[in-house]
């Protein structure tokens, strides 16, 4: 319901792509440490390593605002790193979800249920928590493809799996109990008319959907589909934007 998310602020980062290990945690650092607000979310591969969450946590002030950030490689061992970690920062300090990037793209989730039912299950446990009462969950770039677009019909969107009635009502519920989803990316997606259908879909029955990307270079920063921000389908317009003087990130602000 929508009374639920009012009043809530919202920062959307995005970063360049070329942008160094170290450049980006000291950006991340220094913009958690100014942010007031409720939220942030970064772009995908926000930071390079867990190493880099340890840096952070010593440096960071701030323990108001919550930010969900994406480790590019969080290792268990030297031999063994899991790519596409996801961390939330809360009261000031970055912990591990225990959740990565489940897959990329519709090749690899068409055929293969189980991976629908993996990512089901961490969105109903690792990927939600809450800020005021507001349920929220995370859902990594291409995962989105747990959607499809029937392209005969205007690239109406559906669940992927709605012939396993299981699955439809477990991503059902898990829609129902949700009033906001971020979609960090690792870089703007192709076809947005099928992005903007799937958009809709996530952002229907009053939820937020927000989502943010790493953009190239300074010629792109503010290409549309860096950063979105839906309800019910509708964009929302920022109530501030913020550009450093490098043109190494962009930040808007979107109040609820």
């Amino acid at each position: 319901n929508i009374q639920y998310i009012i009043n809530m602020v919202i920062q959307l980062v995005s970063y360049k792509s070329s942008l160094r290990n170290d450049s980006k945690l000291r950006h991340t650092t220094n913009i958690i440490n100014s942010s007031t607000a409720n939220l942030i979310l970064f772009s995908g591969h926000t930071l390079s390593s867990h190493y880099d969450i340890y840096e952070l946590n010593s440096h960071v002030k701030n323990t108001k605002t919550t930010a969900v950030m994406e480790v590019k490689e969080n290792a268990i061992s030297e031999l063994n790193p899991i790519h596409n970690s996801l961390y939330l920062l809360q009261n000031g300090i970055a912990k591990d979800m225990f959740t990565h990037q489940l897959f990329k793209d519709s090749a690899s989730i068409s055929t293969s249920p189980e991976l629908g039912e993996h990512l089901i299950l961490d969105l109903e446990t690792r990927r939600k928590f809450s800020i005021n009462n507001r349920n929220i969950a995370v859902i990594q770039c291409g995962e989105n493809n747990i959607l499809r677009n029937i392209q005969s019909e205007d690239n109406k969107t559906v669940f992927r799996f709605e012939n396993n009635p299981k699955l439809h009502q477990r991503f059902s519920e898990f829609l129902d109990s949700t009033n906001i989803i971020l979609n960090p990316i690792h870089s703007p997606m192709g076809n947005q008319g099928k992005m903007r259908k799937r958009r809709e879909y996530f952002s229907n029955n009053n939820r937020a959907y927000f989502s943010t990307a790493n953009f190239n270079d300074e010629n792109s920063i503010n290409n549309k589909s860096i950063q979105y921000a839906c309800i019910n389908g509708k964009e929302l317009e920022p109530s501030n934007i913020e550009i450093d003087k490098r043109n190494s990130y962009i930040i808007r602000t979107f109040i609820l």
